[in-house]
């Protein structure tokens, strides 16, 4: 082999095909505004987590009606498909008020609940309320959870120092530092810049969407 086809370091791109800012959301409760945000989504090519409280969920074993309120059961499946459904505990209590044996039931009832639903190992979270402290990220560590979403913000949220405390880079209406569009754009045009626009919120926030949306990052 010729020294002209030795390259003279060993490059590995942070993301596939050399693109350098992964865009996802992590959206909470499970509510029937997930559904237009998830339609969204699927026509954008955009992928995003959404974090159920199965406790929540209805069980009439029909779509829920209404423009508000809880999903039914029944629509986890088909509605998050391609996308991913993660724990959001069985009641939603903030779980720095439990004992740790009530922290494990809330997360393990609710990961076997939203497993029977998809089908698939349920390995994700997000706080509910955002409370946690070191004695719930300890007792996670037993319950199959492998990550979970804070409300904590932070510029360079990947990859997390402790997956267990795993910050967003923002909330959907932040103004910190910025905008989130102008956050974005910010964070894009650093030509060295790489990493993960992690957003993060409840779709029954979302006011409105656009017709379209193209994102080449």
């Amino acid at each position: 082999m010729s020294d002209s086809k030795i390259p003279s370091r060993v490059e590995i791109p942070f993301f596939p095909f050399g693109k350098r800012i992964a865009v996802t959301t992590s959206f909470d409760d499970g509510v029937v505004q997930d559904r237009r945000v998830v339609k969204a989504f699927n026509e954008w090519g955009l992928k995003g987590t959404f974090n159920l409280n199965s406790g929540g969920l209805l069980r009439t074993g029909k779509p829920a009606t209404g423009s508000s309120g809880r999903i039914d059961a029944c629509e986890v499946a088909d509605l998050y498909r391609g996308h991913e459904v993660a724990v959001h505990t069985v009641t939603h209590p903030s779980l720095t008020r439990l004992d740790p044996a009530q922290i494990a039931m809330e997360v393990i009832e609710d990961r076997k609940a939203l497993e029977d639903l998809v089908g698939y190992p349920v390995r994700g979270m997000a706080y509910p309320n955002g409370a946690y402290d070191e004695n719930v990220i300890n007792v996670l560590r037993q319950t199959g959870i492998v990550y979970s979403r804070t409300v904590e913000n932070s510029p360079r949220c990947f990859p997390p120092a402790e997956p267990l405390a795993w910050a967003s880079t923002a909330h959907m209406y932040s103004n910190n530092p910025c905008p989130v569009n102008e956050n974005f754009e910010n964070l894009y045009n650093i030509k060295n810049y790489s990493g993960v626009f992690y957003i993060w919120g409840h779709t029954w926030g979302v006011k409105n969407l656009p017709s379209s949306f193209k994102i080449n990052p």
